[in-house]
């Protein structure tokens, strides 16, 4: 209660605050954020011992605003943020220095008191718990809460946003508030704070004197006032608060949502999979929708565990769809539901192996009879809509439409993208092999009925095909189909697909002109021209392309260590791709294994090309990276964060809150 008098009294007495409250004065970035101590004079006190100061809701709008505005430093930060601090011998010895000496820099943390709490959330907050170590029980006061001394273990790590909160807060004035105003919660832990800082001040004499705020007005002031700094509200409802993990699963689901790639047959993820009343969408994750928008017959479902079907099994489904007229809409009840194999892989005998692959090319003719006689729709489907499909769409390709693998793959990347696991390039080769046999059968059949089938006897037709046709004949038989063996003809026609550079998958499409990759796509440079790219910008790694054959930009010495900056490159990597565009280019952008160096400049080119927030960017080119990661290390991320005020003028999102998203979006992946 005494805190709530204390609020009524000083509330009682309102007082101007100046324009900008712990805003240094212009400079560069560069300068150390440290207002004169007579800044403060113009805050009073709630608490002399420790002290602590009062603020009204404008006033840290205010702040909240100079902090978001002012220039980031650019060299004071690093190495210190990356935990160079003595106690991490092989990280310490990484960046040649025993302890990396504390930043004079004055950043600004907030503090939401109550830790229990879903809700009166302001943007760029955080909870006690992610700034202190447990309470001490029945300590004294002074001692009971610590700053969290947080490291990552022995190794050296270059990508520790983990700590980044933590390391923050001893840089940072620290702003407590609760959603009542001031309350015993919030002067609490307002105290905790004050009596960490003076803890710090006695290990480093030499530093910067930080304050502790705390926020008088209750969180209902910033949802009438200012309600661009409620992240989340009184009644639970996130308003400026982007889930990372949300966000990036929304952004592969429209990367992913269902498309044609061939006549009749489209590809998506689970997602846009209408399901039938007996089906429990529990046992394959599928998400339950109201309609069938594209009126698919048919879904394949491709996963690990998949039971093929024989032909006799297709044959009862085929049977099934006679019934069903094709001139009005499948009824949901009528669906028919296939599982696929995503991967040949697993079968651990030749004769296991060998039954895939005729189930396959069952499925395919199945399919493909389904999808052109008849004019039904066909959806392949898996959860991420681009890898455990590859394997079957590739095969269909190869069978419906004649074409040999390297061509299914280019056909393929001309609708949308996807991912091939590099062990999966042998089965789709033998898959090709066997599809060119069953096609020359075929052949052999249709010109000779009379004489006996046989895979070795002389085709005595052929039939030309377009790579682009997306309605050929299931019975036609291979493009310029020979006596030769289609991995002869391959390797004449398609080196690039040889090469040892070729990894099973392309690099990954960002945007229509624009692909991301590494070393090996860019050292594949047949595999570039067959894909249109005439453009390759490499980001520390020389690619030794023919400067002939392509525009390159090469930024030489140029290392992912955590030292080395992109920042006075990142306008002319913008710029090279941006000519590009303009000049109906197609650019790679590449390092060693594409996701730091370059998936930072491709971050920077989407945030000006497309003016999204670093965060939304971000997570766009996480999500079109597919099966790959990306990761800027931490300098680069926060080289991000300079370039978006660079760009708008201010930064959208703090670089503790960055961190903490960030790593928690990881950790959603790879574990705590």
């Amino acid at each position: 209660m005494a805190a709530v008098e204390q609020q009524q009294q000083l509330t009682a007495s309102p007082f101007t605050p100046p324009s900008s409250p712990l805003s240094p004065p212009p400079s560069s970035p560069a300068t150390v954020r440290s207002p004169s101590p007579s800044v403060f004079d113009v805050f009073p006190f709630v608490c002399e011992d420790p002290p602590i100061r009062a603020l009204n809701g404008s006033q840290y709008y205010l702040i909240h605003e100079a902090y978001h505005s002012s220039p980031l430093p650019n060299d004071i930060l690093f190495p210190w943020l990356h935990g160079v601090d003595g106690s991490n011998s092989a990280q310490n010895s990484f960046f040649g220095i025993q302890e990396s000496p504390v930043p004079l820099h004055r950043g600004v943390t907030v503090v939401q008191a109550e830790e229990q709490t879903s809700k009166s959330l302001l943007v760029g907050s955080v909870y006690p718990s992610d700034i202190f170590n447990p309470p001490i029980p029945n300590g004294d006061d002074r001692q009971r809460r610590s700053f969290l001394k947080m490291n990552d273990g022995e190794g050296i790590n270059l990508r520790n946003f983990k700590i980044q909160v933590s390391k923050y807060v001893t840089l940072s004035d620290i702003v407590v508030y609760g959603e009542n105003g001031l309350n015993d919660t919030v002067l609490e832990i307002a105290k905790q704070a004050a009596w960490a800082q003076q803890a710090l001040r006695e290990e480093n004499p030499n530093g910067i004197d930080y304050e502790v705020f705390v926020i008088l007005d209750p969180f209902s002031f910033f949802e009438k006032e200012f309600p661009e700094l409620v992240a989340i509200d009184t009644q639970g409802i996130v308003r400026n608060k982007v889930n990372f993990l949300e966000q990036e699963r929304e952004e592969m689901r429209i990367l992913t949502a269902a498309s044609e790639i061939s006549h009749n047959v489209w590809l998506g993820n689970t997602q846009d999979v209408p399901v039938s009343s007996d089906m429990d969408p529990a046992d394959s994750a599928i998400s339950l929708i109201d309609d069938n928008p594209h009126q698919f017959s048919i879904c394949i479902e491709s996963h690990d565990l998949a039971d093929m079907l024989d032909k006799s099994a297709l044959k009862v489904f085929s049977d099934q769809l006679a019934n069903v007229p094709t001139c009005r809409p499948t009824p949901m009840d009528d669906i028919i539901h296939i599982d696929c194999i995503s991967s040949g892989v697993g079968c651990n005998n030749t004769a296991a192996f060998d039954s895939i692959v005729t189930k396959l090319i069952d499925l395919c003719e199945f399919i493909s009879l389904q999808t052109n006689k008849f004019d039904r729709k066909v959806l392949i489907h898996c959860a991420d809509g681009y890898t455990e499909t590859s394997l079957f769409t590739l095969t269909y390709l190869m069978y419906n439409e004649n074409l040999r693998l390297p061509q299914a793959y280019l056909r393929f990347q001309k609708t949308r993208s996807f991912f091939v696991y590099p062990n999966d390039v042998t089965t789709l080769l033998t898959i090709e092999k066997r599809i060119w046999e069953r096609k020359k059968i075929e052949q052999q059949k249709l010109s000779s009925p009379s004489l006996p089938s046989s895979p070795s006897s002389p085709s005595t037709s052929s039939s030309s095909s377009s790579p682009s046709s997306s309605s050929q004949s299931s019975t036609s038989p291979p493009t310029s189909l020979s006596s030769s063996q289609p991995e002869i003809e391959n390797y004449e026609k398609f080196p690039w697909f040889f090469s040892p550079f070729f990894e099973g998958s392309f690099p990954s499409r960002i945007l229509p002109f624009l692909y991301l990759g590494n070393l090996n796509h860019a050292c594949n440079a047949g595999m570039l021209k067959a894909l249109g790219i005439t453009h390759v910008l490499s980001v520390g790694e020389d690619s030794k392309l023919d400067k002939k054959e392509f525009e390159v930009h090469y930024l030489d010495n140029l290392y992912d260590d955590g030292i080395d900056s992109l920042w006075n490159h990142l306008d002319a990597c913008v710029n090279f791709i941006e000519n590009a565009r303009r000049s109906n280019g197609s650019i790679l952008i590449h390092c060693r294994v594409g996701v730091s160096r370059s998936a930072t400049i491709t971050i920077a080119y989407i945030m000006r090309h497309l003016g999204r927030s670093l965060v939304s960017s971000y997570l766009y080119v996480r999500a079109r990276r597919l099966n790959v990661i990306i990761q800027p290390n931490l300098k680069f991320m926060y080289e991000l964060l300079q370039y978006e005020q660079k760009l708008t003028g201010r930064m959208n999102i703090n670089w503790a809150w960055l961190a903490k998203e960030i790593h928690t979006l990881n950790m959603c992946y790879v574990g705590a």
